[in-house]
C-alpha cells in the first residue's frame, strides 16, 4: 500500500486512475480500494482532494498523514 500511496503522490497532477496504484500493490481496484481505506483512513479520492503537502519537514508530513482513528 505504501508503494501504491507513493504512485498515487508521483502522479499527482494527473487524473485519478485507481487501476494504476492497484497494479502497483498486486490486488484488484475494489479490493484496492477497501485496504487503502482501511490503510490510510481514507479513499483515494480524499486523499488527493487534500491537496499536495507544504514544505514541512519529513517527521511533520508524516504525523499529519498518519490515519486517525
Amino acid at each position: 500500500m505504501l508503494r501504491a500511496r507513493g504512485t498515487l503522490d508521483r502522479d499527482y497532477a494527473k487524473p485519478l486512475d485507481v487501476a494504476a496504484p492497484a497494479r502497483v500493490a498486486h490486488v484488484s481496484v475494489p479490493h484496492f480500494s477497501r485496504t487503502f481505506r482501511a490503510a490510510f483512513g481514507e479513499s483515494p479520492t480524499d486523499y488527493r482532494r487534500r491537496g499536495p503537502l507544504a514544505d514541512v519537514p519529513t517527521c511533520f508530513a508524516m504525523a499529519w498523514m498518519r490515519p486517525r482513528s
